[in-house]
C-alpha cells in the first residue's frame, strides 16, 4: 500500500516527460545566479572562482562582462578566464562599453559570465536591460552564470526602501529568478563586511566613507541578510516540492489561492502591485490586476492615463492577468469579480480622502470589508508623497475651468436681471423656479464643473435680491434656508447625474468603435482572396487606425522582404531590417514601448499562429512622442493576430 501511494500519478508523469522533450528540443541554457544582500559579500569573487573549475575541467568558458571594481584579487582570477572584447558604444560624448551581445552569439561558447543581472544598458543597446541579454543568451543554448543583490529583485523593492529609506531604480523580474535553474546565496557575516569595508576591499577609501553613513549601516544590512535568507530559503523550499512531486513522494501541499490587486492611476498603485505579487510567488498563487472605470471615478487627465498604462505594464511584467471592468460601483465591481474567480486575497492601497470626502463619496475600504466576507482583504498603506497629493488636488482644482464657469455666470445673471424686471408680479416662489432653469441646463451642458458654482451663486443672487432685508446676505426668515438647501440639492444632483451619463456615453461610444473597427478590419481581411490586395488592406487599415507608417515584412527566399509600405517614401533601411529579422527570428516584439531596442522608432510585432511565425508588422508613430495608451495596445494585438489569421488562412487556400 505505501509502495502504491508513493508512485507518481501518470497524468503528472505524463505531463513532466512532454515538458521535459519540449525543454530538450529547445535546448535552453543553463542559469545559475549568485545572489548577495550587498556589494562586497563575493558574488563575483565565488562566480570566477567555480568558472575556473569549469575551465580546468575543459569546459569552454568566456567573461563577457566582469565588473572588478577595482579588488586586486578579482582581477587575479578575471585574468585567468578567456575574455569576449566588449562594445564600444558613443553616448553623451562619451565612449561607453557594454556586453557584446552579438559576438557572444555568434562564438556560442557552453558557458557565460554576465556580471550584474540588473544593469541597465547604454541607450542604443539592443536591449534596454542586461537580463534581457541573458534571455537570448539562454534560447541561444549558451549557460550563463551571473550575480545579483537582493535589493534589485522586483518584489523586494518596496520592502528595501522602507528598510533602508533609498528607492532601487535597477530592478530585476522576479520572472528571471523564477527561471534560474540554480540560485547560490553568497553569504558573508555583517561584522566581516564592515571589516572589508574599512579595509577598501569594497570600495575606495572616499566611496567606502560615504557607503558605510548611508547604505552599509548595522542595521540595515542585518535587515538585507535577512531578507536574502528567506528568500533562498524559500527557493530551496520550492526546490523541494518539485523533488517530492517528480518523485511521488506524497506531503502536505498548500491548496491553490487566487489574488487580486487593485490597479489605479496613483503612482502607488506600483506598491500595491508588487506586494499582491510578492504573495502570489510565496503561495504560488496566480494573481490579477484589476482596473474598474466607474463612473463615480474623475476623468483622467493625460498624466493620468500615462501612469495607469506604467502601473499596468508593470503588472504585466510581473505576471499577472490584466482585467479592466466596467460598472457603476467599484466595490460592486471587485467583489463580483472577486467572487467569479474564487479570489481568496484582495490587496488595495490605503485611502487618503479626507473626513469630508468620505462623508460626500463615503469609504471605499470599508464597502469592499463589508461585502467582501470570506474573502481576505489587505490594506497597503503605500509611499506618501504631499507633493504628489498637492499635484492631484490641483489637478482636480483645474476641473472647474473657465468656460462652465462662464456659462454658470451669464445664465444665472441673465435670469436675476429678467426675475429683477418682472419682480412686480413674481411671488417668491415663482422666482425660485425661475433659478432652477439656469441651475439645470448649466448643470446639464458643463456638467460638476459648472453646475455645482452656478447653484451657490444663484442662492447667492436669490438671497441677494429678493430675501428680505434686499441687497444683503442676511435672511430674517429661517425657512428660506431650505429653499437655499434645495436649490444647490438640484444643481449637485443634476450635475453628478450629467457627468454619469456623459461618461457612460463615451464609454459605450468607445466600446462601439472597438467593436466595429475590429470588425470592418476582420471583414475586408477575410473577404480578399488576392494576396496582394490582402497585404495593400492590411497595411492601409493599420495605418490609418493607429495614424502610424506602417510596413509589412514576409519572408521570401530565405530573406525577410518588405513586401509593402503605407507610404512609398517610409524609410526602411537596413538598421531596421536587421531590427525586423531579429524580433522574426526570436519571435519577440520589439523597438518603441518595448524593452527590446526601444531606441527605435519602430515598434516590430511578430504574426505569429500557435508555433508558426509569417512575417513582421512594422509601424512607427507619426508624432515620435507618442506611446499607444493601453486600449490602443489591446486593439494593436487584435489587429495582429487577425493579420496573421487571414495570412495562414491565404496560404492553406493557396496550398
Amino acid at each position: 500500500m505505501n509502495e502504491k501511494s508513493q508512485r507518481p500519478n501518470p497524468d503528472e508523469l505524463l505531463a513532466r516527460i512532454r515538458q521535459e522533450e519540449q525543454e530538450h528540443s529547445r535546448r535552453r541554457g543553463y542559469l545559475k545566479v549568485f545572489l548577495g544582500y550587498v556589494a562586497g559579500v563575493g558574488k563575483t569573487y565565488r562566480m570566477l572562482h567555480e568558472a575556473i573549475h569549469l575551465c580546468k575541467d575543459g569546459q569552454e568558458v568566456f567573461a563577457a562582462v566582469v565588473e572588478t571594481h577595482g579588488r586586486k584579487l578579482t582581477e587575479i582570477f578575471l585574468s585567468e578566464i578567456p575574455a569576449i572584447p566588449k562594445k564600444q558604444i558613443r553616448y553623451g560624448g562619451m565612449t561607453l562599453e557594454e556586453m557584446d551581445l552579438d559576438e557572444v552569439l555568434h562564438r556560442k561558447p557552453e558557458y557565460v559570465l554576465a556580471d550584474e543581472l540588473a544593469h541597465t544598458n547604454v541607450p542604443g543597446s539592443r536591449n534596454e536591460k542586461r537580463y534581457q541579454d541573458i534571455e537570448e543568451l539562454l534560447e541561444a543554448g549558451i549557460s550563463v552564470y551571473t550575480c545579483v543583490n537582493v535589493q534589485h529583485i522586483e518584489s523586494l523593492n518596496d520592502i528595501i526602501c522602507q528598510i533602508t529609506g533609498v528607492r532601487v531604480r535597477e530592478t530585476v523580474p522576479d520572472r528571471i529568478l523564477e527561471i534560474a535553474d540554480k540560485i547560490e546565496l553568497v553569504d558573508l557575516p555583517t561584522e566581516e563586511l564592515l571589516k572589508r569595508l574599512d579595509a577598501g576591499e569594497v570600495y575606495v577609501p572616499e566611496k567606502a566613507r560615504i557607503a558605510a553613513m548611508n547604505f552599509f549601516r548595522h542595521a540595515n544590512l542585518h535587515a538585507l541578510r535577512e531578507i536574502a535568507l528567506r528568500y533562498t530559503a524559500k527557493r530551496v523550499d520550492d526546490d523541494m516540492l518539485l523533488y517530492k512531486k517528480e518523485h511521488g513522494i506524497k506531503g502536505v501541499i498548500p491548496a491553490g489561492t487566487k489574488l487580486l490587486a487593485c490597479v489605479s492611476s496613483s503612482p502607488s498603485s506600483a506598491e500595491i502591485i508588487r506586494t499582491t505579487q510578492r504573495f502570489a510567488v510565496a503561495s504560488n498563487s496566480e494573481w490579477f490586476a484589476v482596473y474598474v472605470d466607474s463612473p463615480q471615478a474623475r476623468t483622467l487627465t493625460p498624466e493620468d492615463q500615462i501612469q495607469l498604462d506604467k502601473n499596468l505594464n508593470l503588472a504585466r511584467e510581473s505576471g499577472a492577468n490584466i482585467v479592466k471592468l466596467s460598472g457603476k460601483s467599484f466595490t460592486d465591481e471587485i467583489i463580483t469579480f472577486a467572487q467569479s474567480e474564487n479570489v481568496t486575497l484582495i490587496v488595495i492601497g490605503f485611502s487618503r480622502r479626507s473626513k469630508f470626502e468620505e462623508i460626500l463619496k463615503g469609504s471605499i475600504i470599508n464597502e469592499i470589508v463589508h461585502k467582501s466576507a470570506p474573502i481576505q482583504i489587505l490594506i497597503v498603506q503605500g509611499t506618501f508623497d504631499p507633493r504628489t497629493q498637492r499635484s492631484q488636488k490641483k489637478k482636480r482644482s483645474h476641473a472647474f475651468n473657465i468656460g462652465a464657469l462662464l456659462i454658470g455666470t451669464v445664465s444665472i445673471s441673465l435670469t436675476a436681471v429678467i426675475c429683477l424686471f418682472l419682480r412686480p408680479v413674481l411671488e417668491l416662489h415663482d422666482i425660485v423656479l425661475m433659478f432652477v432653469v439656469p441651475i439645470v441646463l448649466t448643470s446639464v451642458v458643463s456638467g460638476i464643473s459648472g453646475g455645482v458654482p452656478a447653484s451657490i451663486l444663484a442662492v447667492a443672487c436669490f438671497n441677494f435680491f429678493f430675501i428680505p432685508p434686499v441687497y444683503t446676505f442676511n435672511v430674517n426668515d429661517a425657512r428660506f434656508i431650505l429653499t437655499f438647501g434645495m436649490l444647490l440639492f438640484v444643481g449637485i444632483v443634476t450635475s453628478f447625474l450629467a457627468d454619469i451619463v456623459k461618461r457612460q456615453g463615451e464609454k459605450a461610444r468607445q466600446g462601439e468603435k472597438f467593436i466595429h473597427t475590429l470588425y470592418e478590419f476582420t471583414r475586408k481581411l477575410l473577404s480578399t482572396h488576392d494576396f496582394s490586395i490582402l497585404v495593400q488592406s492590411i497595411v492601409k487599415n493599420v495605418s490609418e487606425c493607429f495614424q502610424t507608417e506602417t510596413v509589412l515584412l514576409l519572408p521570401s527566399n530565405g530573406r525577410l522582404t518588405v513586401i509593402v509600405k503605407s507610404e512609398s517614401e517610409s524609410i526602411f533601411g537596413e538598421h531596421e531590417s536587421g531590427t525586423a529579422r531579429w524580433s522574426y527570428e526570436n519571435r519577440k516584439r520589439a523597438g518603441f514601448g518595448t524593452k527590446t531596442l526601444s531606441s527605435s522608432q519602430w515598434q516590430y510585432l511578430p504574426l505569429t499562429v500557435q508555433t508558426e511565425i509569417l512575417g513582421i508588422l512594422a509601424i512607427r508613430p507619426h508624432n515620435p512622442q507618442t506611446i499607444l495608451p493601453y486600449e490602443k495596445q489591446q486593439l494593436l494585438e487584435s489587429f495582429t493576430n487577425i493579420v496573421a489569421l487571414s495570412l495562414a488562412s491565404f496560404y492553406e487556400t493557396d496550398i
